[in-house]
Order: C-alpha cells, then structure tokens, then sequence
C-alpha cells in the first residue's frame, strides 16, 4: 500500500508568502524614497558648495584683472587665466566715455559665477565691483 502524505491545505505556503512579498515591496519602495531623496541632498550640498568656490575665485579673477589694468594700461582683457586648476575667461572690455566696462566668469562643476567692475582710466579708480 502506498500512502501519499499531502498537506491538508495547499493554498497554506500561498497565504504564508504573500505577506512576506507585501511587506518586501513595501520596503524596497520606502528604501528606494529615502535614497532618492539622500541623493538629491548630497547633489544640492555639492551645487551650493561649488557655487560658492566659483564667488570665490570670479572674485579673485576681477581683482587679479583690475590689477593687470592698473599697471597695463594698453591691457585689454580678452583672455583666459588659471586660478587654481579652474578657468578664469576674461571678456574684451567695452569702453565707453574713458569707462571701462570689465566682465569674468567662473565654471566650478555645474555652478558659474559671473564678476563685474566699472574701471575709470583716468584716475585708476574702480566702482561697483560685483560678483554674482
């Protein structure tokens, strides 16, 4: 004789994994969310903190740039310069009425600066220096 020995419900695994699928989902989708959202942070932190180096440095090439015409006076901008291992692209300056109109700007990772400053030739003075 042959006995076959079968559970008495064979819907009981079923109904025992089906929680445990659930409640894995459920996890996985919280888990996911909050990296997302970790992730979406440290790429804010990083664009605030490159965007404040990028101040930093269009800062120091406007200065570095008015300094260069304070002693040169046929200097006309219209170049690039290093300040640290970053780019520094000086814009021909624009002249109008013995003003010197003088523009930089500054690439640090996906943040740009741009730096401004009125030159007067006459008496090497400078006004509204501004980097934004």
């Amino acid at each position: 004789m042959f006995f076959h020995i079968m559970p008495k419900n064979k819907s009981s695994g079923m109904v025992a994994l089906l929680p445990a699928i659930i409640l894995s989902s459920i996890l996985l989708i919280v888990v996911v969310g909050v990296s997302q959202e970790f992730l979406s942070m440290l790429w804010r932190v990083s664009l605030a903190q490159d965007k404040s180096q990028s101040l930093i440095i269009a800062r120091s090439c406007l200065r570095q740039t008015l300094a260069k015409r304070i002693q040169d006076t046929s200097y006309a901008g219209d170049e690039t310069i290093q300040i640290f291992q970053y780019e520094c692209v000086i814009k021909p300056f624009i002249t109008e009425n013995f003003v010197q109109d003088i523009s930089v700007s500054v690439v640090v990772g996906d943040a740009k600066s741009l730096g401004k400053a009125v030159f007067n030739p006459l008496n090497k003075g400078f006004s509204d220096e501004g980097v934004f």
